[in-house]
C-alpha cells in the first residue's frame, strides 16, 4: 500500500511539473515575439484588408511568392474583398511558433497570431504565419475566415 501512494505521489507530481513546463514554455514564446510581432500584425492587418494583390505580395516571403499563381492569388484576394473595408481589429492573439525546413536546407522560425477583425461586412478572423527573416517579419502565408464569404 506504501509503494502505491509513493506512486500516486510520484506521478501526480510528473504531471503537475510537465504542466507548468509547459505553460511557462508558451509563456515564453508569447513574451519572446510580443515585442515586435504583434505591432507588425497591426501594421498588415489594414493594409492586406485594402484587398490590393499587388500590396499584399509585397508583405510575403520570397518562397511564399515563388509558390503562388499569379492568377489564383488574385481571385482568392477578389474573394476576400468581398469582406469590404476594414471596420476595426481586436488585439493579435499569439497561437504558436514552427520551425520549418527552407529550399536552402536551413529552417525558418515561422509565428501565428489570429486576429478577429470586423469588415464592412461582417466580422472575420484573420490567420497570419509570420516568417522570423534577418530583416524582419514578413507573412509567410494568412488565411481569412468569415460567415460572410459561406452564403451564397
Amino acid at each position: 500500500m506504501k509503494k502505491l501512494i509513493i506512486f500516486l505521489l510520484v506521478w501526480v507530481v510528473a504531471v503537475v511539473s510537465g504542466i507548468v513546463g509547459v505553460k511557462v514554455y508558451k509563456q515564453h514564446q508569447v513574451s519572446k515575439y510580443a515585442v515586435e510581432a504583434v505591432p507588425y500584425v497591426k501594421k498588415v492587418v489594414p493594409e492586406i484588408s485594402q484587398w490590393d494583390p499587388d500590396t499584399i505580395r509585397g508583405l510575403m516571403t520570397e518562397q511564399t511568392l515563388a509558390s503562388l499563381s499569379p492568377e489564383k492569388f488574385s481571385r482568392i484576394i477578389e474573394i476576400f474583398s468581398q469582406m469590404g473595408e476594414l471596420q476595426s481589429m481586436e488585439e493579435p492573439v499569439f497561437v504558436q511558433t514552427d520551425s520549418l525546413p527552407t529550399a536552402g536546407g536551413g529552417n525558418q522560425t515561422q509565428v501565428r497570431y489570429t486576429v478577429k477583425a470586423r469588415y464592412r461586412k461582417g466580422d472575420a478572423i484573420l490567420t497570419l504565419n509570420l516568417a522570423d527573416e534577418p530583416d524582419g517579419f514578413k507573412v509567410a502565408y494568412f488565411n481569412l475566415s468569415s460567415a460572410v464569404l459561406t452564403q451564397k
